[in-house]
């Protein structure tokens, strides 16, 4: 198979998955999986809780990366054919985000205790506006 039929089918099914989110956005399902932002400030909420659940959302997402690293090696150990394919590759970058998000961690922990022991720790205030819906 000539190449660029190979890149057609791989832009076809990348557009036909992004359509089928944007299809389905709305759902819990795509809402659990593909949320980036994190936990947003609550009214009256202090800034060290704050930093404290973020801190606790990015451990989370660790945790997940950890998960689909230990999966990627189960993968190639039980299909040794799939050595360096994409897999492999993919396998590789699993353990520089986990340590990328092992270090956000500690930050946030850092920052939350720095808010809470040092100052300052405000409060979130109430909005200036309604959101209508």
């Amino acid at each position: 198979m000539p190449a660029v039929i190979k890149l057609l089918i791989f832009w076809l099914i990348l557009f036909g998955l992004i359509v089928l989110l944007f299809r389905f956005s709305h759902t819990k399902v795509v809402g659990l999986l593909f949320t980036w932002h994190g936990p947003m400030p609550t009214e009256g909420e202090t800034l060290s809780r704050y930093y404290a659940r973020r801190a606790t959302w990015v451990f989370g997402l660790l945790g997940q990366s950890l998960i689909i690293l230990a999966g990627l090696v189960v993968l190639i150990r039980w299909q040794p054919n799939l050595t360096g394919g994409p897999v492999e590759f993919v396998g590789m970058l699993v353990p520089v985000i986990a340590f990328m998000l092992l270090v956000c961690t500690v930050r946030y922990v850092f920052l939350s205790a720095k808010a809470k022991f040092v100052g300052p720790n405000p409060t979130v205030p109430p909005p200036e506006h309604e959101v209508e819906v």
